[in-house]
């Protein structure tokens, strides 16, 4: 018996773990707590909203360079906050590798490690 298709995460889906994560205390929110927590090695998934401005985004790109931490661009700030609790949020830096596991399982689109020069420019 052949396993079943893995149907596909509705948005409210990734903001209900994402903000689970935030109560666990396993999710930091905004660009210079998510640089800081990338310069200790301690985030294991990084999500930026869609909306976010290209100079805060060039902060993250200059970091995660040679980085092998895997990112993905999600939703609007408005939202990104949101789901976590917070005012709206360019970035939100996931600090446990169970919980980045299942928000990559769940988050459409390609993959990016590490750089982001080809997805923002």
């Amino acid at each position: 018996m052949g396993r079943k298709p893995r149907r596909a995460s509705r948005p409210d889906d990734v903001l209900s773990l994402l903000g689970l994560a935030r109560r666990a205390g396993e999710a930091i929110s905004g660009i210079a707590a998510s640089r800081e927590a990338l310069r200790q090695n301690r985030v294991h998934l990084l999500l930026i909203a869609e909306d976010a401005a290209e100079g805060q985004v060039s902060k993250l790109r200059g970091i995660m360079e040679g980085r092998k931490v895997p990112f993905r661009i999600v939703g609007d700030r408005k939202g990104l906050g949101a789901a976590i609790g917070e005012s709206p949020r360019s970035a939100v830096a996931v600090t446990s590798a169970s919980f980045a596991d299942q928000l990559l399982k769940r988050i459409p689109g390609p993959s990016g490690h590490g750089s982001m020069r080809e997805h923002r420019r």
